[in-house]
């Protein structure tokens, strides 16, 4: 991330000197075909220079997405194994709740059968 913020650092800096020199040339009076001819060099040698700081800054920003997203997916991946725990401990909580309501419901049969049985009689 350090080297990404570098990088734009570079590049802006590559674009202000372009944009100063392009202002000092183009502000001064009595230009010469030769004096164009070379600034234009000299301009696009700067331009080259910004071209590539722009590759290395979307190098950069590549490596940067590229990470985020793997951090993302490992985020993903371990909240669900986290789910599927957490799942699996709440189906045998339920369970675990289930069988003393399971022990009452076969306990108030008895007794229901008790009581139809001593009616009957």
């Amino acid at each position: 991330m350090a080297q990404l913020k570098d990088c734009l650092v570079d590049l802006y800096d590559h674009v202000l000197v372009f944009l100063a020199k392009a202002k000092r040339f183009y502000s001064k009076s009595g230009k010469t075909l030769e004096s164009i001819t070379d600034v234009n060099n000299k301009f696009q040698e700067r331009l080259d220079r910004i071209s590539m700081q722009e590759q290395e800054v979307k190098r950069y920003t590549d490596i940067v997405n590229t990470h985020y997203l793997k951090n993302l997916e490992g985020g993903l991946e371990a909240l669900s194994m986290k789910e599927a725990s957490d799942y699996q401990r709440l189906a045998s909580l339920l369970q675990d709740l289930g069988q003393p309501i399971n022990r009452i419901e076969t306990q108030l049969k008895s007794i229901q059968d008790s009581l139809d049985n001593g009616n009957e009689q």
